[in-house]
């Protein structure tokens, strides 16, 4: 497999999962508004538990569902207002920290050298995370090397904040098991 072909085998996995979080006030907000009832164009889609309901049996956290970004995901928005580098590189060695973690629990022996990628295929071998979930850390192991290897000044605070956000998902997949 080239590195073209893995690139574009990642890309939608990391593309929906950053839409969802970016757009996940809006479309809860819509959600809501909606009644039970959503329809554009020919397909209709009509559901009868409500939104808060549906949140409720995800175990989201209402700092999640409600949009607000606090406590640790907080202080990773705040260090990439101040130095967006600096908080992708943390998000990434989060993201490390919760897969050692999860094998940890499993008593999966861990070498000290092996990376992100290494402890996700570790994990999704043993089945803690979902390809879903494996796919994301691929794409966020690009987007983190694009970014340590690329120009300083390629690296916007806006795409500190993405990178952010889209880690907060995929931990939030590793630690509940999403």
């Amino acid at each position: 497999m080239s590195a073209l072909e893995f690139i574009a085998s990642v890309a939608w996995p990391v593309t929906v999962l950053a839409i969802a979080v970016m757009f996940r006030v809006p479309i809860t907000e819509a959600l809501r508004a909606a009644g039970g009832r959503v329809k554009a164009g020919p397909f209709e889609l009509e559901w009868k538990r409500s939104v808060s309901t549906v949140e409720a049996d995800l175990g989201l956290p209402p700092s999640i569902s409600e949009g607000k970004i606090g406590g640790a995901a907080g202080r990773l928005d705040e260090l990439a207002e101040e130095s967006p580098m600096a908080a992708i590189i943390e998000a990434y060695g989060r993201l490390e920290g919760a897969l050692k973690s999860l094998l940890d629990e499993i008593e999966q022996e861990v070498d000290e050298k092996w990376d992100v990628l290494t402890l996700g295929r570790a994990a999704a071998q043993q089945s803690l995370i979902t390809p879903q979930t494996m796919k994301a850390i691929e794409g966020l192991d690009i987007l983190r090397n694009l970014a340590v290897h690329g120009k300083p000044e390629d690296v916007s605070r806006q795409r500190a904040h993405e990178f952010v956000a889209l880690a907060q998902g995929v931990l939030y997949s590793i630690v509940n098991g999403v």
